[in-house]
């Protein structure tokens, strides 16, 4: 990615942490997705891809739900693009292409997630049902918008 992209990224997501401000290209989370919370992650991921709009979605790593406090973020507890794609490539067709990144604000790490507008393949369906402990979270063939 560019300077200029980069640059263009962290003013976007900083004003719309000035502002207090999510919408339907942005999701702000405290914390990356729990160990026990996977299905979670593909779930939001496959519903941005689902959106129509043409412009690149983030969830964004660091910010307090509520107060909209930055705390930061341990970036060693963003996995590598890697670990993410595999969970993809399991669960959902066609798949899903996303990027990692990081940025600061107000002194404070941010990580994100970033999943790029470049999706003709619409719609991303879940291709394997997703359990734990009894509980089904994905099942094949839901479709998340």
């Amino acid at each position: 990615m560019s300077l200029s992209k980069i640059d263009a990224v962290e003013e976007y997501v900083s004003s719309l942490i000035q502002n207090k401000q999510e919408n339907e290209f942005v999701d702000f989370k405290q914390f990356y997705y729990h160990e026990d919370k996977k299905y979670d992650l593909i779930k939001d991921i496959v519903s941005f891809s689902n959106e129509v709009t043409s412009v690149d979605k983030y969830i964004v790593f660091g910010i307090i739900n509520g107060s909209w406090e930055p705390a930061g973020i341990d970036l060693s507890t963003m996995p590598d693009v890697s670990v993410i794609n595999d969970l993809l490539h399991t669960y959902v067709e066609p798949f899903i292409y996303v990027e990692i990144g990081q940025m600061k604000y107000n002194g404070k790490d941010l990580g994100y997630i970033k999943i790029p507008v470049d999706r003709a393949d619409r719609p991303y369906v879940i291709k394997k049902e997703y359990s734990k402990h009894g509980k089904t979270y994905l099942r094949y063939g839901e479709i998340y918008v």
